[in-house]
């Protein structure tokens, strides 16, 4: 079951920002990184991804592998030969799908982490004194909460949940984890600190909401190792 969480909004903590379009995926020697996508999914990045190169788009030929197309790399000759056959293509095209489907989960898992480890930055810059740390962490949250409503709306999402248990339990945890957040957030904002258990409460919560993260990414990986396998075969 698929749950949808409400933005949330603070009136202490709003702030608006504009990032540009060049560092949105971040550089790689100098060229602007590009997220590759199959039906709206985004592909695993190899050790080199695909940039922008003097206008053009340039993509790492083992990505090609995680659409289900063959290829065989000819050192003598400099040469790549890519099958083009479309049956061998589509053969392995919904096992590609649902790696690609359980690498986004593991990421959104990942952004949940990042997004807890803001707010023990936030609170351990509030014990020293003022700081701007949880405005920082409070982005991350909105940022990870966006991520998530849009990946349940996703039409592929839609349909292998619809059939997979994993998925659901994946999301769910997710789901959980970003309750302890937004708890992490409310408390962060609001506690005194000046006690010993105000910060082991806020331990709790942030474990809480670690463990469930967790529990996610692991699974999400276990399903991208799944289906790469059997893509492969």
């Amino acid at each position: 079951m698929k749950k949808k969480i409400v933005t949330v909004v603070m009136a202490s903590m709003l702030f608006a920002g504009a990032v540009s379009a060049a560092s949105v995926w971040g550089t790689y020697k100098g060229n602007q990184i590009i997220r590759i996508t199959s039906n709206g999914v985004a592909l695993k990045t190899p050790d080199v991804p695909a940039i922008s190169y003097n206008g053009r788009t340039m993509i790492p030929i083992s990505m090609l592998g995680q659409l289900g197309i063959g290829y065989t790399w000819d050192a003598k000759n400099q040469t790549v030969d890519v099958a083009s056959n479309p049956s061998s293509r589509g053969l392995n095209s919904d096992a590609v799908m649902k790696a690609n489907l359980f690498k986004y989960l593991e990421d959104l898992g990942e952004n949940l982490m990042e997004t807890k480890q803001s707010y023990d930055i936030a609170m351990m810059s509030k014990v020293i004194g003022p700081s701007t740390q949880l405005n920082t962490a409070y982005g991350k949250l909105n940022s990870s909460i966006n991520k998530y409503n849009e990946f349940i709306n996703r039409q592929d999402v839609l349909n292998y949940s619809s059939s997979d248990a994993t998925i659901n339990q994946i999301l769910a945890n997710y789901f959980d984890s970003i309750d302890k957040l937004k708890e992490l957030d409310l408390f962060a904002n609001s506690a005194p600190i000046s006690e010993n258990s105000t910060l082991i409460k806020y331990a709790l919560i942030a474990e809480s909401a670690a463990n469930l993260a967790k529990t996610g990414i692991k699974s999400s990986g276990a399903g991208f190792s799944k289906y790469i396998y059997e893509a492969s075969k």
